[in-house]
């Protein structure tokens, strides 16, 4: 069954720039892509929805039309609504198996703030969400992917990631990297027998892992760091330009406050790649066992 990548759009450059990442999984998966925008029904009346709907098709005809000879098929459509209940909606309607989203765009097209819009998604959904954090609206995302990284912390909730971090390294011909923080630091004299104790269990358990997702034309690799888990991580990110991070809304904590588990938001506030954030709760994507 062909897939399909809904991709909200605000009328913002910087929203477009999540695009050239969405065709690229796209591409690698079989799957299609869908634009969409929403009109935002607050506060306006009939005639202002009107010339707002058609504002908003002119724009995405101009997105679409270069895409025209690509080798995704894409589609687009605006809807009318709350932008959050909108795009889920649509998502629904669309059989999406993935959401792309830019996390900082606001246009005259569109009156919502794509920002907190992402977040209100990845709370109310199980469809996986990639996310991607623009620094300027000139920047353009590396639009490949030479490794998908794997954040783990050793709980059924983070290994949930797993399933679809495996199916994307293998679409995108990419290594699958495990990665695990073990708390501490080598070269502090705190670095006791428990921490040591600590780093040999997080090389074991990445052990098990790589056998579990072992499969023929898949590399895998992994990695254990030392110290706090978002600065180890963000580094790590920061040395691996051309990574996909995979990973789960939350892992052995739960929520934090009632957005992302505390890592993963950090990873999607400031890491220069994309961040597709899992539910522990979803089967992602069709065809994921």
């Amino acid at each position: 069954m062909t897939e399909t990548i809904l991709v909200p759009l605000d009328g913002s450059v910087v929203s477009e720039q999540v695009l050239p990442l969405a065709l690229k999984v796209a591409h690698g998966l079989h799957a299609s892509v869908h634009l969409v925008t929403v009109i935002d029904e607050c506060g306006r009346s009939a005639r202002q929805l009107e010339d707002a709907n058609e504002v908003a098709g002119t724009y995405l005809a101009g997105v679409t039309a270069p895409l025209a000879g690509a080798a995704v098929n894409v589609t687009a459509c605006t809807v009318a609504g709350v932008p959050v209940d909108a795009i889920l909606t649509e998502a629904i309607a669309q059989g999406a198996g993935l959401i792309a989203m830019s996390t900082h765009a606001r246009s005259a097209v569109a009156t919502w703030v794509l920002g907190s819009t992402a977040e209100q998604i990845v709370q109310r959904t199980h469809v996986p969400v990639m996310l991607y954090h623009p620094r300027r609206a000139e920047d353009l995302p590396l639009a490949g992917f030479d490794v998908v990284l794997a954040p783990l912390d050793g709980s059924a909730g983070a290994e949930a990631a797993l399933p679809l971090a495996k199916k994307l390294a293998l679409a995108l011909r990419s290594r699958l990297m495990l990665v695990q923080v073990a708390q501490g630091h080598a070269l502090s004299p705190m670095w006791t027998a428990y921490h040591k104790t600590g780093y040999a269990d997080a090389e074991q358990y990445l052990a098990s892992i790589s056998r579990r997702v072992s499969d023929s034309g898949l590399a895998v690799e992994r990695r254990v760091l030392i110290g706090d888990a978002a600065t180890e991580l963000l580094t790590l990110a920061s040395r691996t330009p051309r990574a996909l991070v995979v990973m789960s809304s939350h892992g052995r904590k739960g929520f934090s406050r009632a957005v992302l588990g505390s890592v993963t938001m950090e990873l999607v506030r400031h890491a220069s790649q994309a961040v597709v954030v899992i539910h522990p709760d979803t089967v992602a994507l069709t065809g994921v066992a």
